[in-house]
């Protein structure tokens, strides 16, 4: 079974939640025949992983910006 989400964007690029959401779902594989209990703690952990991807993703943006706007500035 081939498992996958398709993402798009209507009048500019992915957002950081979708980068990050896909980024999660390609480093935690959660195969359907995993048991229950543990697939649960995967999808968790998964959200988390995707919460870390997001947080370092728009530092990454700001820190961008910033320089940026500091380059403009100068």
């Amino acid at each position: 079974m081939i498992d996958f989400k398709v993402f798009t964007s209507h009048n500019g690029p992915l957002s950081l939640e979708q980068l990050a959401e896909m980024a999660a779902n390609e480093i935690i594989k959660i195969s359907d025949t995993t048991p229950e209990p543990l697939r649960q703690q995967a999808y968790l952990f998964r959200e988390n992983v995707k919460r870390v991807v997001y947080k370092y993703l728009k530092r990454s943006l700001d820190s961008n910006l910033h320089y940026a706007i500091e380059e403009i500035k100068n």
